[in-house]
């Protein structure tokens, strides 16, 4: 014999699924932006650090370069050190401080999720899990 369909009842767990659906899907919706976001954070964090190597090693060889110019002037001196070659200096150190500073940044990039403000164990799947843990619990440490 079938058991009795009660549509009423039916048509309000089906209503209220949907309607939960929907608020999860909204909440999806919030948390995929923030993802978003943060993915945009650091891609824009990992090109400043990319374009900073860059100009870090252009101005290392500029550095040799001048070294090298200033060594065949010299011819056998000692070296001195020119507003040139202190200014390729200083722009060395300013820029490990830059992709330093950048790596810092892109370490410290979290996605915290935040909290529901429904009610906990509102997922239609939460709670058809927990119904059927509550069916095969009794009799499982009698066998």
């Amino acid at each position: 014999m079938k058991p009795k369909l009660n549509y009423q009842q039916m048509h309000q767990k089906a209503k209220r699924l949907v309607e939960e659906s929907v608020q999860f899907l909204g909440e999806s919706y919030h948390t995929a932006g923030a993802v978003m976001g943060k993915t945009m954070q650091a891609t824009k964090l990992h090109y400043q650090s990319r374009r900073d190597h860059l100009a870090l090693y252009r101005t290392l060889h500029d550095l040799g370069a001048a070294v090298t110019e200033e060594m065949r002037h010299q011819s056998g001196e000692q070296l001195h050190i020119t507003t040139p070659i202190k200014g390729l200096f200083g722009r060395i150190i300013e820029l490990e401080k830059e992709i330093a500073e950048a790596e810092k940044k892109i370490s410290s990039i979290t996605i915290v999720a935040k909290e529901s403000k429904t009610k906990k164990n509102s997922s239609p799947l939460k709670k058809e899990e927990s119904s059927r843990k509550g069916t095969h619990d009794h009799d499982d440490t009698k066998a």
